[in-house]
């Protein structure tokens, strides 16, 4: 599992970039980029389903895997993805005035004097550490990562650094509550914590989706 991260970071890095490249055909505007998001979600969901059918009496625990969960982990698995989280939180705190002006839009922060060519990738590596170093363990668990961000910003924090930091505290209580509910729902059984977490999540993104002033819409 040491070099799992690793390679989460290398295959993570990867979709990213052709997201990114299928976004460049709409000048990179944030529907596109959701939409090129979609797409290579879909390509990757049809290989892994692939993958699947080809790996035998190992489909259980990949499936589990899949659904995401907290079973059977242990202090040493969070021993794992600790560094690559405290290193993309440290490193987006360092970056929080680039990210700010980002906020604003790639026009005002290139205005501002940010090379963009340079901060972009900086940022998406930053943005994919975290996630690969928490997939290995607990599996992709749906709808934290889109919501919490946009939960933060209606607290209205004073900063990106701000920002940040609620982000990771309300993503974690929704990681925690759902953990809590997937332990005690169908007992003695566990369920996977992303059905919870999109159970929760997914409602509150829809929610953020209709809201007149969420940057998420893009094209006003």
């Amino acid at each position: 599992m040491t070099f799992y991260p690793l390679i989460g970071m290398i295959g993570g890095l990867a979709a990213a970039a052709v997201t990114f490249w299928i976004a460049r055909g709409g000048r990179g505007r944030p529907l596109h980029l959701a939409l090129g998001g979609i797409s290579v979600s879909l390509f990757l969901s049809a290989v892994t389903t692939y993958v699947l059918m080809l790996s035998g009496p190992q489909v259980p625990s990949l499936l589990f895997w899949l659904s995401g969960g907290f079973q059977g982990r242990s202090w040493t698995q969070l021993g794992y993805m600790t560094p690559w989280v405290a290193a993309a939180f440290v490193g987006a705190l360092i970056c929080r005035r680039i990210i700010g002006l980002f906020l604003l839009s790639e026009q005002v922060a290139a205005g501002m004097g940010v090379n963009l060519a340079l901060w972009k990738p900086v940022l998406l590596i930053l943005a994919v550490l975290p996630v690969a170093g928490v997939a290995p363990v607990a599996g992709p668990v749906a709808f934290v990562g889109l919501a919490s961000p946009h939960l933060a910003r209606l607290l209205r924090p004073e900063g990106p650094g701000w920002t940040l930091g609620f982000s990771a505290a309300i993503g974690g209580f929704i990681t925690l509550s759902a953990d809590f509910v997937a332990r005690t729902v169908a007992l003695p059984r566990e369920l996977p914590i992303s059905i919870i977490a999109a159970l929760i999540g997914g409602p509150v993104f829809i929610y953020l989706t209709q809201r007149r002033d969420l940057s998420f819409r893009g094209e006003r």
